[in-house]
């Protein structure tokens, strides 16, 4: 697993989009460097990701202008492949 996460599209805050292209972050690009640099550690994108939703949570406290949160882990886990196999990102 990366010791830091470097990106160039990355999450603005309280909106969750993306500081570079505008779209819900993750976005594709974003989907691609994080699968990059997190290559067969599918554990710690995993982790990292959903530590990124929850913080998409408590910034959707009183900020939700972006949405609900209940679609939230589709949005951040549910790219994800389950197998090893699948390395492609959505």
């Amino acid at each position: 697993m990366p010791v830091g996460v470097a990106l160039a599209h990355v999450a603005l805050r309280p909106s969750f989009d993306c500081g570079k292209c505008g779209e819900p972050w993750p976005c594709a690009p974003a989907k691609v460097e994080l699968a990059e640099q997190f290559q067969a550690d599918l554990l710690g994108l995993s982790t990292y990701l959903g530590a990124q939703m929850v913080d998409a949570m408590e910034q959707a406290t009183g900020n939700c202008a972006w949405g609900r949160v209940d679609n939230l882990f589709d949005r951040f886990l549910g790219w994800i492949p389950r197998d090893r196999r699948d390395r492609r990102a959505a």
